[in-house]
């Protein structure tokens, strides 16, 4: 119960860190909701594959694969 906790509160503060960093660019709330929704789908996609076997729904080169996303300047 403890990991689950964890984790959620990290994906809390990965969304917040998302939506400040959106806001700040001067993306409007409608407009950065919309992306943050469809980044945690795919990472819901990733979930389902990794935890559960099943056969991804979205096409490869857009699958969720947050490390290599990510670029740090």
């Amino acid at each position: 119960m403890a990991t689950n906790n964890a984790t959620e509160q990290s994906l809390t503060k990965k969304v917040w860190n998302l939506a400040t960093t959106l806001a700040g660019q001067g993306i409007g709330f409608t407009d950065y909701i919309t992306q943050l929704t469809y980044l945690l789908f795919l990472k819901m996609d990733a979930e389902n594959v990794e935890m559960f076997g099943e056969e991804s729904a979205i096409p490869t080169g857009y699958q969720w694969n947050w490390s290599s996303n990510t670029k740090r300047h």
